[in-house]
């Protein structure tokens, strides 16, 4: 370590060395790294890669094959290019990949190849405060069953996951763990500054740094998109190419995208002939919804990612013709041929199927596109952005960020949205040069930890565009952003004693039904 450090190629500051040596010298299964935004997390765990590899370390078998997992396809994408790792997915496809062992369907020869196959394993999970209950204690289910090594590393002062838990504040409560806060992605001080304050809940500090770069721009929502739009399309080419611009709600977030692409097709920017474009959009299904005929609509459309005998393949996309509420069964149409559907309330389809619903974009040459689901096979990432280069009649050229160019069928490009604009929780893990973050009024989104991600995500320039800057204040000052846990909801607000009980010993986690314990 000490002659790595030598190299002018391996920069580390002494809050990282001091993360990399508590990572390396562990021997917990375990390992938490706690950091805020832009303190350069991944650059400790390229650094763990990199010295695992010497013969010294891999003597004492700390690890020899690296696999990088994190809730998002793009953080899992930046993830694998910071850490320099030949492996990095979606913590979803990793447990997919290995489902049958969670539900109990594997033989003891199998689990027995798993174990020698992730004996010198090591898995690193990034933004792991995205990562719900249920999702993080399959994660510690798989790491039990196969003995890999798993560091995690996130934050808790920026965005939850969407669906329920905090296992990563309950694990950094009662394992060990280092905290980095000396911020390297930004070069201002005062900017720094900020973002320290915003995780300390100082939202005065934050408006003082920021405070001319938080301007009001619009009295209501379409007011204020309007503004976005317009200081959006004023700034230089160059300029936007290197800029985020995000919102806080996926409402105004669609308004800005359309309004954006309406003003450059006006400026001749984009070509002015238009293909209408049947697209599908995620519907926010909970795992109960997906088991109640009463949750679809008709025209929704169903994606199987499973095999079934009366005729559905895998990658099948039917849509729903009919609901019965009666017999809790769905009418799908495949080729002109009507599937009847049944679901059963004892069976999770979460894995099973997806629900989308179509939307119409209109596509032009020129236009920025966001993808909004993985295809591994095609390298398209969830979140990533291309322009349309050319459109023919079944095929569409598009350019993608890192400048690769490809043409791809009509049929591949189901999973796509106008890509100007972003929400603010999708913008969690992204490193820009500038970002313009636009806020309206909304009291539950406008929180202390979305705050944080909003002005920690540029290298540069941060404005942030509201519908009123006193209640934006207020709304910051009085909405940590934590919504309460199960374990809060069961013992009141007042965590500190269940957290007591909860003794650390060699590190010796315990998986059950409702989540993670610790075993006394």
């Amino acid at each position: 370590m000490r002659e790595k450090a030598k190299d002018p190629n391996f920069q580390m500051n002494d809050q990282q060395r001091k993360a990399l040596k508590h990572i390396l010298t562990s021997k917990d299964k375990i390992i938490a790294i706690e950091g805020l935004p832009g303190v350069g997390k991944s650059t400790v765990l390229n650094g763990v890669r990199d010295i695992s590899g010497r013969k010294f370390i891999s003597l004492i078998g700390w690890g020899e094959k690296f696999q990088g997992n994190a809730p998002t396809a793009s953080a899992a994408k930046t993830l694998k290019e910071s850490a320099k790792l030949k492996e990095s997915n979606t913590l979803h496809s990793f447990l997919g990949k290995y489902n049958g062992y969670l539900e109990g369907r594997g033989t003891k020869e199998s689990l027995a190849i798993k174990k020698r196959e992730f004996k010198k394993t090591v898995l690193f999970l990034d933004e792991s405060s995205l990562v719900s209950t249920r999702i993080m204690h399959s994660l510690l289910k798989l790491q039990d069953m196969f003995g890999l090594k798993l560091v995690i590393t996130g934050g808790t002062e920026q965005l939850n996951a969407v669906e329920a838990g905090k296992p990563f504040e309950q694990i950094l409560s009662v394992i060990p763990s280092i905290k980095l806060n000396q911020i390297v992605r930004q070069k201002n001080k005062l900017h720094k500054e900020a973002i320290i304050a915003a995780a300390e809940g100082n939202i005065d500090k934050t408006f003082k740094v920021h405070g001319d770069r938080i301007q009001k721009a619009g009295y209501d929502t379409e007011k204020l998109a309007e503004s976005a739009i317009g200081w959006y399309k004023a700034l230089p080419k160059e300029t936007r190419e290197q800029t985020l611009l995000t919102a806080n709600t996926r409402r105004l977030r669609d308004e800005i995208n359309e309004g954006i692409r309406e003003r450059l097709t006006i400026s001749g920017e984009l070509k002015k002939e238009t293909m209408e474009f049947s697209a599908l959009k995620q519907m926010d299904f909970t795992i109960a919804d997906h088991k109640f005929a009463p949750s679809f609509g008709k025209g929704n459309i169903l994606k199987f990612n499973k095999k079934y005998k009366n005729g559905i393949n895998a990658g099948d996309y039917l849509k729903v013709v009919n609901i019965n509420e009666l017999t809790n069964s769905l009418t799908l149409e495949k080729g002109g041929r009507k599937i009847l559907y049944y679901l059963k309330k004892e069976i999770n389809y979460e894995n099973k199927f997806e629900v989308f619903h179509e939307v119409k974009l209109q596509l032009q040459e020129g236009l920025k596109i966001r993808f909004t689901k993985n295809n591994n096979q095609l390298g398209l990432v969830n979140s990533e952005t291309a322009k349309i280069e050319k459109i023919y009649k079944d095929k569409i050229t598009l350019k993608l960020e890192d400048g690769t160019v490809k043409e791809l069928s009509k049929e591949h490009l189901k999973h796509i949205d106008y890509g100007y604009c972003t929400t603010i929780h999708a913008s969690q893990g992204k490193t820009v040069k500038d970002s313009i973050s636009v806020l309206n009024h909304n009291e539950w989104l406008n929180n202390q930890k979305a705050w944080c991600v909003a002005i920690s995500r540029h290298k540069e320039n941060f404005t942030a565009l509201v519908q009123d800057k006193d209640k934006l204040y207020k709304c910051l000052l009085n909405n940590k952003g934590d919504r309460l846990s199960a374990l809060e909801l069961v013992s009141g607000s007042d965590t500190e004693q269940p957290q007591k009980d909860l003794q650390m010993k060699h590190n010796n986690i315990k998986i059950v039904s409702k989540g993670i314990q610790i075993e006394a």
